[in-house]
């Protein structure tokens, strides 16, 4: 009979090191243009946190449409940590904004 395998606890050190590699392949895994390979290396990712017990959340991003008098947006983040879904990187790409802080005009002034 074969003994079931465990794969923690980290030492702290290992764990914050292990997020960080995470963390990298998550942000490898967001750059796909190919939605198979994107879901592929996604499934890779959670199963590995899953596996050693790391903390998952999904992020929900809230935007405020109406300007400020400053001429800035309010943007509200907000951490969901629950079971993780798998999203393909067309629907990842209707959820993403691109938020610039540039305060030059587009004409380079």
């Amino acid at each position: 009979m074969s003994e079931k395998i465990t794969y923690g606890p980290l030492d702290p050190e290992t764990q914050a090191l292990f997020e960080t590699v995470l963390n990298l392949a998550q942000r490898y895994a967001d750059l796909q243009m190919d939605d198979e390979t994107y879901e592929d290396l996604q499934r890779d990712i959670d199963e590995l946190a899953q596996r050693f017990e790391v903390e998952r959340s999904e992020v929900e991003i809230e935007i405020d449409e109406t300007e400020e008098q400053d001429g800035n947006k309010i943007v509200k983040i907000k951490f969901k940590p629950q079971d993780r879904k798998t999203l393909t990187q067309d629907q990842l790409r209707k959820t993403l904004r691109v938020i610039s802080n540039d305060t030059e005009d587009d004409n380079g002034e």
